[in-house]
């Protein structure tokens, strides 16, 4: 085990960070209204708070992305996801399929799982749906990259005495990580607290150094508002969705780019976790990258 860390370029008076501030603002607002309903309609609260994260999507993605709720992602083998709340579709997606609840698996970038109020159940949850999809998209032929999977909440609930609120979800995420996935290309790619942090996975080549053999790294890089050189986790979450988003769409890499360097990811740490080398299902490809079928780790 061991630490990361990641920063980029921060501008704190940018105008985008102020937006994606209201964004922020607004959400919280959400939630308050939200939650004084949920003990006599928790249904309802629960199909709000989703509203509310598709129409986030809605806003800060390209108008070509379809964001669409509730529904399953169906495999051409027939095989079907758990139901998922929001999920993002490919520009091409088929428009007269678009209003089905069985989505392509050819056409889904990604898929969220979304909680007005987190807790610790959720995370262990989202982790094993995380790899349900996963291989579900590995089981396809037609689906040519990893169909990514995040929760989103606008708050959380996580009691613990000894550790902040942040610590505490980064520790469950990390321990659900370690108890329930056996296949790196299977783990959650996000998690965002809207009024406490975002955790993406990242992962890594590192090469033998007299200590260890050559292996691959991964890890949720952590964010805190109280952390002062971390941006808002709404900020720092469309970040990292428009940079994953980005590997496969040339289109979208110029704007990734502009909101990593606006100071919009900002700065990031969390534990590693050691993969060897040894039956990983890779490729090595000429320029050195280890190419899987759906997803690359650079070398």
């Amino acid at each position: 085990m061991g630490t990361i860390r990641d920063a980029a370029g921060m501008t704190p008076s940018h105008d985008l960070v102020e937006l994606v501030r209201q964004a922020t603002q607004e959400m919280s607002a959400e939630y308050r209204r939200i939650y004084v309903r949920t003990r006599e309609d928790p249904g309802t609260a629960g199909d709000q708070g989703e509203e509310n994260w598709a129409e986030l999507l809605k806003r800060w993605l390209p108008s070509t992305h379809h964001v669409v709720t509730k529904g399953r992602i169906l495999a051409s083998n027939g095989q079907t996801s758990p139901q998922v709340d929001v999920l993002i579709l490919s520009p091409y997606y088929p428009r007269g399929l678009i209003d089905k609840k069985l989505y392509l698996a050819a056409g889904v970038l990604a898929a969220f799982e979304c909680k007005t109020t987190l807790r610790p159940p959720h995370i262990r949850k989202a982790v094993d749906t995380a790899a349900s999809i996963a291989q579900l998209g590995r089981s396809d032929e037609s689906v040519s990259r990893k169909i990514m999977y995040g929760l989103l909440a606008h708050s959380a609930q996580v009691p613990e005495k000894k550790t902040s609120a942040s610590e505490t979800v980064g520790r469950l995420l990390r321990t659900a990580d370690q108890d329930q996935v056996n296949d790196l290309r299977d783990c959650l790619d996000f998690v965002c607290v809207a009024d406490l942090g975002t955790w993406a996975m990242q992962q890594g080549h590192i090469a033998p150094d007299g200590l260890y053999p050559e292996h691959i790294i991964s890890g949720y890089m952590a964010s805190s508002p109280s952390d002062p050189l971390t941006p808002e986790p709404i900020g720092r979450f469309l970040t990292c969705l428009l940079g994953a988003l980005a590997e496969q769409d040339a289109g979208l890499r110029p704007f990734a780019a502009y909101f990593r360097t606006a100071g919009l990811f900002g700065v990031g740490h969390g534990t590693l976790r050691r993969w060897t080398m040894k039956g990983q299902p890779f490729e090595e490809h000429p320029d050195g990258d280890l190419v899987f079928r759906d997803w690359t780790i650079r070398r």
